[in-house]
């Protein structure tokens, strides 16, 4: 590559996007074939006290994502940034 993942990770460090997204930034590393289930796995287990649920569908996950991301940028912007896509 050209640095991209090294621009991304940069990115994420800065004080202002820090000072706007505070605890709310995640840094998931997705292959080439992603699993939705796995990138979610990857998520959650990045947060400290939620217990994952039995995801047994892309679907599913998908689903579940879309909740945990509406219930979590209420009070302040979630910044996800997928890496290697």
């Amino acid at each position: 590559g050209v640095g991209e993942t090294t621009l991304a990770l940069k990115f994420c460090h800065d004080k202002e996007v820090k000072d706007i997204f505070q605890e709310k930034i995640f840094f998931v590393a997705v292959s080439r074939k992603p699993d939705l289930k796995l990138i979610l796995k990857d998520i959650i287990e990045s947060l400290r006290g939620i217990q994952l649920p039995d995801l047994q569908s892309d679907e599913r996950a998908f689903c579940y994502l879309e909740m945990w991301l509406k219930q979590t940028s209420v009070n302040r912007p979630v910044l996800m940034v997928l890496d290697d896509v």
